[in-house]
């Protein structure tokens, strides 16, 4: 399950960048924290903080660039 979501946060964080492009990361956190909240049972809506999601999202960041320097 905790794959999947960083897979589907990677997805995500890649389409965000994608669309909005640099120096709009407000924006860009905004969009993928409400998308990935849509995805997410209705279960862990509840468990997950707003906290947790934002390191999730800010890893998936991190995960993002390694995979494109590496390119």
């Amino acid at each position: 399950c905790v794959k999947e979501a960083k897979l589907i946060l990677l997805h995500l964080v890649s389409e965000a960048e994608a669309r909005w492009g640099g120096g709009t990361g407000e924006i860009k956190f905004s969009e993928v924290a409400s998308r990935l909240y849509e995805k997410l049972p209705q279960a862990a809506r509840y468990v997950l903080s707003t906290k947790t999601i934002a390191l999730l999202i800010e890893n998936a960041v991190a995960q993002m660039k390694t995979i494109l320097t590496e390119k």
